[in-house]
């Protein structure tokens, strides 16, 4: 069988190391590995794979749907995987995995792992699984007959011997005259069958009337009849059953104290002054219910300022690396402003759940922004910064040089990631000049590193998401 060619497209890390040695252990043929990010449509299809094997991640997104030129060829077998699961597949579950990968780079059915071939049919109920048995060549019908005398004919071990003083030969068929004897080369006459009874010793003593019933003067038993009663502690009716039990107390809610007029009449009259006005005495024990108005969303309090984070074109690798390093008691809420091609922003939010410590929430209009949570602007909600600091999303599309120059400084920071646009960089420079926290991604495996080239410029700070994400600890918690 010819081995197949496969391109795998995953990013340099322990998912693609798992993923290549999945490869090997199926017997397919490597042919090219490299990072989506880095890689071109041209490169991809000089390749010439028959099947691509795809770790897809937030991070390679993007640079898939640049490669589907080649990736929709009909010819092409193109498998996705998810990056993550493939860093907790260990031991079985990358072996089955395997064996799953083969059977689609192969195009077979057998996920079987070796050894666990379908087990021989089932043999006849009865017949012996010894070879050499005696009667291997007779049919399963005489097998069976055979096995069931043998089990009611053999006594087990220990067992009582069943008495048979009352069983009794009956004939069915008129008794013969003896017949001649037969020479012993002759076949056996065939017997009459031999029936079996039980005698019944009283059957004697019980006359025949005593099994018939006179429907004419058949009467039914008569007994006594249970009045209704409408109440539990009504008397029952004598009868010659003992009387049940009676039920337990009813068990409710403690009566409330009684009124007192003397007490109802000085509270409610005026008091004078503080030594005469009595002390105001309790209506009742019971607990006391109020309304209590909420400030903003029943997610947490409203905070002032925001830690706004600005990304693009490979941006979600970068947030979820900045989130993972926050944790759920943030001061402040974070703002994630992420332009994609497609608005899919609720698949965004799913894919930073996942790691953030955080509550993630896709913005909708009328909402306030809470502290320690997290925030996705979509493409249609705006963001208003009140007098108070306090942030509140409005319906049409976000202004973020507006939100930047009306975020309160010293309770705000920005973080520009991959993918940032240049545009922002001056209102976030401004922002950092009024106290605030701004940072860069530095441009050393940033995939757009635009934004931050421009910030490194004008004298901003860079650095990794894990080194942006603790020095903003730093800042918020000082």
């Amino acid at each position: 069988m010819t081995r197949p060619r496969v391109a795998l497209l995953a990013r340099e890390g322990r998912a693609r190391d798992q993923l290549s040695q999945a490869l090997r252990a199926s017997g397919a043929q490597t042919v090219l590995v490299a990072d989506p990010n880095a890689l071109d449509a041209h490169t991809l299809r000089a390749a010439q794979p028959e099947a691509v094997l795809v770790a897809l991640e937030p991070a390679v997104e993007d640079s898939v749907f640049r490669l589907d030129d080649v990736l929709h060829d009909p010819a092409l077998n193109v498998i996705f995987d998810d990056a993550e699961l493939a860093l907790q597949r260990e031991g079985w579950d990358a072996q089955r995995w395997a064996r799953h990968l083969s059977a689609k780079l192969f195009g077979h059915a057998d996920v079987l792992p070796p050894g666990r071939e379908a087990d021989d049919p089932q043999r006849w109920p009865g017949l012996s699984t010894t070879p050499a048995a005696p009667h291997a060549d007779l049919p399963p019908e005489s097998d069976l007959a055979t096995t069931q005398i043998t089990d009611a004919a053999a006594p087990t071990a220990g067992a009582e011997r069943p008495d048979f003083s009352r069983l009794s030969l009956v004939e069915d068929a008129p008794a013969a005259a003896e017949p001649d004897p037969a020479p012993a080369s002759a076949a056996p006459a065939e017997a009459p069958p031999i029936g079996l009874q039980l005698e019944d010793e009283q059957a004697q003593e019980q006359p025949a009337e005593a099994f018939t019933i006179d429907l004419d003067n058949w009467k039914p038993i008569e007994r006594p009849e249970l009045a209704l009663v409408d109440r539990f502690d009504a008397p029952l009716p004598e009868a010659d059953a003992p009387a049940p039990s009676p039920l337990p107390p009813r068990v409710g809610p403690p009566p409330l104290p009684p009124l007192d007029p003397a007490a109802d009449a000085a509270a409610s009259a005026p008091a004078t002054t503080a030594e005469s006005a009595p002390p105001p005495v309790p209506r009742s024990s019971g607990l006391t219910l109020e309304l209590e108005a909420l400030d903003g969303t029943h997610a947490g309090p409203v905070a002032k300022g925001a830690v706004v984070l600005l990304a693009g074109i490979g941006g979600p690798d970068a947030v979820r690396r900045v989130l993972s390093g926050l944790p759920s008691g943030t001061p402040r809420p974070v703002l994630i402003r992420l332009r994609l091609d497609g608005g899919r922003y609720d698949n965004l939010v799913r894919q930073i759940a996942r790691i953030s410590e955080m509550p993630v929430l896709l913005t909708v209009a009328g909402q306030r922004a809470a502290a320690g949570h997290v925030y996705v602007l979509p493409d249609e909600v705006g963001v208003q910064v009140g007098a108070d600091g306090a942030l509140t999303f409005t319906e049409g599309a976000p202004e973020i040089g507006a939100l930047l120059s009306a975020l309160p400084a010293a309770d705000s920071a920005v973080l520009l990631l991959s993918g940032a646009e240049v545009a922002h960089v001056e209102p976030a420079l401004l922002l950092a000049r009024r106290g605030a926290f701004v940072g860069g991604q530095s441009p050393q495996g940033c995939y757009d590193p635009a934004a931050s080239r421009e910030l490194l410029s004008l004298g901003g700070n860079v650095a990794t998401p894990e080194d942006l994400a603790a020095e903003l600890f730093g800042h918020l918690y000082s």
